[in-house]
């Protein structure tokens, strides 16, 4: 891989700015002092691997943003490989957070991804490119500083990688060591260890003894083992040799019966026709069996159902009263209903019922003559009187003062009179007046005959109202008891609406059982039938 092309937006003092290197081998750049040689060299690693700003002091991460309120910065490298060309662009604005830039690598003018590139580079650091391609002042004061055997050891090392690093890294673990490890002590850690290793020998040593403990004992196991196996397998044999020599001895004493059958054997006279007459006695007995056992089949199915025909036949029987306690039901809510209107009706008629049919017919009476009996005429009976007195004074003054004083005197007495009289009225009036408004009737203005009749004829119709509804509590409660006990029977749940359905399907059930029962008997008979013919 070549470098080819730099290309510079803004990175510290230099600006658009592209350098082309054409050399095949090796380009070099010529300048004073600040002419931008080193910030050249600082843009190829900080383009590579990230500007990190004030972030990180490693080598050539100095603050290179542009002196100049300019932006972005960063820029190009191109690179070649193998016939394509690679771009890597960095680029930074301010506000980005990542003081790394933004990268974006191109091959051949596509943009790929990242390690596409720096795969064929072997994914190598910023460090590692400082430490191995460049060597500034800065390198050439550290070389100066040197010993002769430092100097040696650089030397020896020069062309591996990080070989600074390396160095540093032999003599810090050098001095490490020294605090790990000393020969006497038993604090640094590495004599702890030691010192552990030695606690762990000892009790491996005892450990291995119980491991060869163990090993007799797994030896002995194995030993036990192999002689279970071959009892096991002797078993198994003698076992077989046993059935085998039941078995003959089933056969013996089959062989002996067969024996014993062949002394009694002796030919008989059989002619073809009884061969024959066999034959259809066999063929027979094998119908006769095919059917009893069919026989049998159908009875043990109808056996199985497990029917309650005599509640069924109970609950078909009180059919009759469920309809009739219906009809009963639709009277007794029609009647009611019936009576209601004539609650209402007269109610409406007569307002003043509404407060007296919660009073008894005698204590209504008993209140009506009081309030009838204080009738008081309006009309004063003491007035005239008085006027006449009054009158009479003033002309009988001139004649006699001390009968002008007996007329004023009469006068008042009348007048004390007239007072409790208009007293009376008014006690009068609001007793009345109370009367009228507990039990909603004027007995001076109402026939109170007509009240009691009405109010009689509001009780008895109130009595009709509650026998109604005793009535239809009644029916619906038997209807309830009915319907549950259908439903319990049917196991399944039902309203007054499917009793009837419920019903119906019942009475088909009970049919179809009745038909059962008949084929059931015809079974039975017929099994007896087909066993008496096989015994014949």
């Amino acid at each position: 891989m070549k470098l080819t092309k730099i290309k510079i937006i803004h990175f510290g003092k230099l600006s658009n700015l592209t350098f082309s290197l054409p050399s095949k081998e090796i380009d070099v750049f010529f300048g004073e002092n600040e002419a931008g040689k080193s910030t050249t060299v600082a843009f190829i690693k900080q383009i590579l691997f990230g500007f990190y700003l004030r972030s990180n002091k490693a080598p050539f991460f100095e603050e290179y943003e542009p002196l100049a309120a300019v932006s972005p910065m960063g820029g190009s490298l191109f690179f070649e490989l193998g016939g394509s060309e690679f771009e890597l662009e960095r680029l930074w604005t301010k506000g980005d957070k990542s003081k790394k830039g933004t990268l974006t690598v191109k091959k051949d003018g596509h943009i790929v991804p990242e390690s596409l590139f720096f795969d064929n580079i072997q994914n190598i650091d910023g460090s590692f490119y400082a430490d191995s391609f460049i060597f500034n002042q800065d390198t050439l004061a550290q070389i100066m500083k040197l010993t002769e055997n430092d100097l040696v050891e650089q030397i020896y090392y020069l062309g591996a990688a990080k070989s600074t690093e390396f160095l540093s890294l032999r003599d810090k673990f050098d001095k490490e060591a020294g605090t790990l490890f000393k020969k006497l002590g038993k604090k640094p850690e590495v004599n702890q260890l030691l010192n552990k290793r030695t606690d762990e020998l000892a009790d491996l040593s005892q450990k291995q003894v119980e491991f060869s403990d163990y090993k007799v004992l797994e030896d002995d196991l194995n030993k036990q083992r192999t002689e279970y196996l071959k009892v096991q397998s002797e078993y198994k044999e003698n076992n077989e040799k046993l059935i085998a020599a039941k078995d003959l001895e089933q056969k013996l004493a089959s062989y002996k019966k067969y024996q014993a059958l062949k002394k009694e054997f002796k030919e008989v006279n059989f002619s073809e026709k009884d061969f024959d007459l066999c034959q259809s006695l066999v063929v027979e007995r094998k119908n006769l069996l095919a059917s009893l056992e069919e026989s049998n089949s159908q009875l043990k199915s109808l056996q199985e159902s497990d029917f309650d025909q005599k509640q069924a036949e109970k609950l078909l029987l009180e059919r009759s009263s469920f309809v009739e306690w219906k009809n009963q039901l639709e009277n007794k809510k029609y009647e009611l209903d019936k009576k209601k209107k004539q609650r209402e009706q007269l109610v409406a008629l007569y307002p003043f019922l509404k407060k007296l049919e919660q009073l008894d017919a005698n204590e209504l009476q008993r209140a009506t003559q009081k309030i009838s009996s204080k009738g008081n005429s309006n009309k004063s009976q003491f007035m005239p009187w008085i006027i006449g007195l009054v009158v009479m004074g003033a002309f009988s003054w001139m004649i006699s003062p001390i009968l002008t004083l007996l007329l004023f005197i009469l006068v008042g007495y009348l007048g004390i009179k007239e007072a409790k009289r208009k007293a009376s009225i008014r006690e009068d009036k609001a007793n009345l007046a109370s009367f009228v408004n507990k039990y909603g009737f004027d007995p001076n203005k109402q026939n109170f005959n007509l009240v009691i009749e009405k109010l009689n004829q509001l009780k008895e119709i109130e009595l009709d109202i509650n026998n109604f509804r005793s009535d239809i509590e009644n029916l619906q409660s038997k209807l309830q008891n009915y319907t549950v006990n259908l439903g319990r029977y049917l196991q399944q749940s039902l309203s007054l609406e499917d009793v009837n359905e419920a019903l119906n399907n019942l009475e088909l059930t009970l049919r179809q059982q009745n038909v059962l029962v008949a084929n059931k008997a015809s079974l039975i008979a017929n099994i007896e039938s087909l066993k008496n013919k096989l015994e014949a």
